[in-house]
């Protein structure tokens, strides 16, 4: 569709023109406020994103692949000729720096790239070379050298940088969550069932613990890094809660729904 915002073919090349949508004010006249980067997380939060922006009539952008995390000098081990993180990242620099856009968002599932899921397993590799090959620690040091360089370019542009901390990998699926907390003689979601089925903070935090700690260090270095902590909003202080009575904050254990994204 015309409105496509993420994995639009070979949005990485130089004459693809249409590699982003825009979000909130779409007058061509109006300067562009912010540009958001990143995977299917990025992706999640359209919503938020369009909410934000036309409330304050403001105009973003926002663009990105799966599974590449937008930031510059690295490239994901997939391969679909179609999607080239480097090559991605390299162009929306040079477009902010162009337009002149003062603030950028990165959102992404971090730990894709650094810890895959609770178990290990499903892990998105990443390499700053262009061989084929990567492993855990390769990886690791990928993103936080992307991310150091990111921060540094974007700081010599004199853009902001917005990381925000993905929301909080949840270890059961929403659906089955719901299911197992539907007391059928009231016809109600019970809270202390779907309370006790989402993750615990402390599990999450533990999991998250890499790139936290390093995104801590590089906020002390640049004062063109800004951070946002999703669990400010989907955390109490034991529990990150999968969603309310009303419905799941997420489409499944790590993608925000539009009703999570609203909610945000």
């Amino acid at each position: 569709p015309a409105d496509r915002c993420i994995d639009i073919e070979n949005a990485h090349t130089a004459n693809t023109k249409n590699w982003f949508c825009y979000l909130g004010n779409k007058d061509t006249k109006k300067k562009i406020s912010f540009a958001v980067i990143g995977d299917n997380h990025a992706h999640s939060m359209i919503p938020l994103f369009r909410e934000i922006a036309k409330k304050n009539n403001l105009k973003g952008i926002l663009t990105g692949f799966s599974g590449c995390p937008g930031i510059i000098g690295v490239q994901s081990i997939r391969f679909e000729k179609t999607k080239n993180c480097k090559l991605l990242a390299n162009k929306f620099h040079q477009f902010v720096k162009d337009e002149s856009i003062n603030k950028i968002f990165l959102v992404s599932r971090w730990t894709y790239y650094t810890d895959g899921r609770y178990n290990g397993r499903q892990f998105q590799l990443l390499t700053e070379n262009n061989n084929l090959f990567s492993n855990k620690e390769n990886s690791r040091t990928a993103l936080i050298n992307g991310l150091t360089n990111t921060v540094d370019m974007y700081n010599q542009i004199g853009t902001k940088v917005v990381f925000v901390h993905q929301a909080p990998l949840q270890i059961f699926d929403p659906q089955f969550i719901y299911s197992e907390s539907f007391d059928k003689i009231t016809n109600r979601i019970r809270i202390d069932k779907l309370k006790n089925y989402s993750v615990d903070l402390s599990e999450s935090l533990n999991f998250q613990k890499f790139i936290r700690d390093n995104v801590k260090i590089l906020k002390d270095q640049y004062s063109n890094l800004i951070t946002i902590d999703l669990n400010d909003y989907f955390c109490d202080v034991s529990k990150c809660l999968v969603g309310n009575e009303k419905a799941s904050y997420y489409a499944d254990d790590d993608h925000l729904s539009i009703y999570g994204s609203k909610f945000l």
